[in-house]
């Protein structure tokens, strides 16, 4: 067990990153001002199994330049730790896709929907994120 500068106690596992159904990484996300709905899912990935990939909606913020993605993975790595930045960001509205994150009725996003949308779009290597490699010594 290991505590932070926050005194917050936790547990070092070993693990790329993590995700879960109580939405961490879109409430880490959505806190940027540029964002104003997000979604987080796994993509598969040949080296690390999985990699996270965001789905966002950009919020209106007229002069100001639109969130990038190399500025998404870079929010949420100082937001929560760099194993948890997107290696994957698309950006609803844009480059064909639809303008809204698909929903069910209740208005839950349909993350298995984002999964499809990711395999293919991975496939075609669109969305991909420039990550810089760092040799650890």
């Amino acid at each position: 067990m290991h505590e932070d500068h926050e005194g917050v106690v936790w547990m070092h596992t070993g693990d790329e990153g993590i995700m879960d159904e109580e939405g961490y990484l879109k409430n880490a996300m959505t806190r940027h001002q540029g964002i104003l709905e997000a979604a987080a899912i796994a993509v598969p990935d040949e080296h690390y199994g999985e990699v996270v990939g965001a789905w966002i909606v950009r919020r209106d913020s007229g002069d100001v330049a639109a969130i990038t993605k190399d500025e998404v993975r870079s929010f949420v790595s100082r937001e929560m730790n760099p194993q948890n930045a997107p290696a994957w960001v698309w950006f609803l509205g844009e480059d064909g896709l639809p303008e809204e994150l698909p929903k069910t009725a209740s208005g839950k996003v349909m993350k298995h929907v984002l999964r499809e949308w990711s395999r293919d779009l991975a496939a075609k290597d669109v969305g991909k994120v420039a990550i810089l490699k760092t040799s650890l010594v």
